[in-house]
């Protein structure tokens, strides 16, 4: 910048000016003001610009580092944190993936569409978690659970890997209940029953194997009618489960089995003495059971 300071010797009056070194200078003064400087004599000598003093240079303030400093740390720690968050998504997912894996056998392709992920029943069951369980049998345990989209209660069959029972026994299962739909077929709860509630299970479970003898397109023979095969929803209605022993015949035909299945004291005596199935079940012992 240049300043130009003029002096009115008659009227006393100062004008100071000031514009960018180079410029014109301006017509109207920056600043103006009285005073007398008479008893300052002589002329002003020249200005020597190679005296002036040099300006000092001054460094960076604290707040201009500390926001230098802080975009040096932002351009570094960003993108590491960036990567950080990439590895650990990518080990989140596959985690997840292999948590949830699921390997589908040849037989489990014609039940596709009634199948159910792994992932939702784990979830449903809150991860099969030990307060949720229901009971031990012989292909596992059972949990009891909510399903998360429907909220929908449900009893979850976990195959253990030391099952006493093989894989036909539970293909057996899958085929006889999986494609059966009856208000008094499955479900849970357990309670103490007074002698109304009983009665009125075992004419739900009644109800239930009249649908598997004579209603439906084929005869399902459950061959292990027992009290702990039989299930209770909200409002005690009786529903059968465990179709691991069922065995499948036409109406009409005889169904081919020679070898005697089911829980000893709740056989029919016919069944022990030939080996063959019938659709004649022990509606008294199963009532005992129950009364007990």
């Amino acid at each position: 910048m240049q300043v130009w300071v003029d002096y009115d010797g008659l009227s006393h009056k100062i004008d100071v000016t000031m514009a960018p070194f180079n410029e014109d200078k301006p017509r109207k003064p920056l600043v103006s003001t009285v005073k007398d400087l008479s008893s300052v004599k002589g002329k002003a000598p020249p200005l020597a610009l190679s005296k002036l003093p040099k300006i000092p240079r001054f460094g960076p303030t604290k707040i201009q580092r500390f926001y230098k400093n802080g975009m040096l740390v932002s351009l570094v720690l960003i993108p590491v944190l960036f990567i950080f968050l990439i590895v650990f998504l990518v080990r989140f997912i596959v985690r997840r993936r292999r948590k949830f894996a699921e390997e589908i056998e040849d037989w489990e392709t014609e039940f596709a569409k009634i199948r159910l992920k792994f992932k939702d029943l784990y979830y449903a069951t809150k991860g099969f978690k030990e307060n949720g369980l229901l009971g031990s049998g012989g292909f596992g345990s059972v949990y009891k659970g909510v399903m998360p989209k429907t909220k929908k209660k449900i009893a979850v069959k976990r195959v253990s890997n030391e099952s006493r029972q093989g894989l036909k026994e539970f293909v057996s299962e899958i085929v006889s209940i999986g494609r059966m739909s009856h208000r008094n077929l499955v479900p849970l709860l357990e309670v103490t029953l007074d002698w109304k509630q009983r009665f009125k299970v075992i004419k739900g479970v009644a109800s239930g194997l009249f649908f598997l003898h004579e209603e439906w397109e084929q005869v399902v023979i459950h061959r292990d009618i027992k009290a702990s095969n039989v299930l209770l929803d909200a409002e005690l209605n009786g529903r059968l489960g465990d179709f691991g022993l069922a065995r499948l015949c036409g109406h009409g035909s005889d169904p081919l089995t020679t070898r005697v299945a089911g829980t000893w004291g709740y056989l029919a005596p016919d069944h022990i003495r030939t080996g063959k199935a019938t659709t004649a079940p022990m509606f008294l012992r199963l009532g005992c059971s129950y009364l007990k």
